[in-house]
């Protein structure tokens, strides 16, 4: 039976169980993750990976849209979530083309913080939109959700939009 600890001048580096069913191997795997993920690496690997695919010119718009833009847009059954209210929200921020949401389920999810308290819900389907961005005049597409903080009591507050990161497009890809 080979033992790394009897011929090594470490014995204590890599003790005995490290060893078995590759724990070796995935612990330094682990700690390569981890090395790249706080150098900062990571996202230029993984737009890199992306342009890789087509998906990114070399001004960094993207060439096409994410097949999601393809299905038919799907409803909220709470009526203060459908498509003209949606679009009526995020026109005050953007000129908005097209408005798709995907998925099916509930329409809001809430969620809980470490100890079990409300903290918030949240709308539970996804939600893509094209648009022209008011402050700059650049097309983009993005997703966003609904949140509604929770006050105490049973009760809401007002339902506000949160955005997630964009990505740019060509006018065409906005509009057509």
């Amino acid at each position: 039976m080979f033992s790394f600890r009897k011929k090594s001048k470490f014995p204590d580096l890599f003790p005995p169980f490290f060893f078995k069913s590759g724990r070796l191997l995935a612990t330094i795997s682990l700690i390569t993750i981890l090395a790249v993920c706080s150098s900062g690496c990571v996202s230029s690997l993984v737009n890199t990976a992306y342009a890789a695919k087509g998906n990114i010119t070399g001004s960094s718009k993207a060439k096409k849209l994410p097949e999601v833009f393809n299905e038919k847009s799907d409803k909220f059954d709470d009526p203060e979530l459908s498509l003209q209210k949606i679009k009526s929200e995020l026109s005050k921020y953007c000129t908005v083309y097209k408005l798709v949401v995907y998925g099916k389920g509930p329409d809001w999810e809430v969620r809980k913080d470490d100890f079990g308290n409300i903290e918030r819900k949240i709308t539970k389907r996804e939600i893509y939109f094209t648009y022209k961005y008011n402050k700059d005049g650049k097309f983009y597409y993005n997703d966003c959700y609904f949140e509604k903080q929770y006050e105490g009591g049973g009760n809401y507050g007002a339902k506000k939009v949160v955005f997630m990161t964009p990505t740019e497009i060509d006018e065409n890809l906005a509009t057509k």
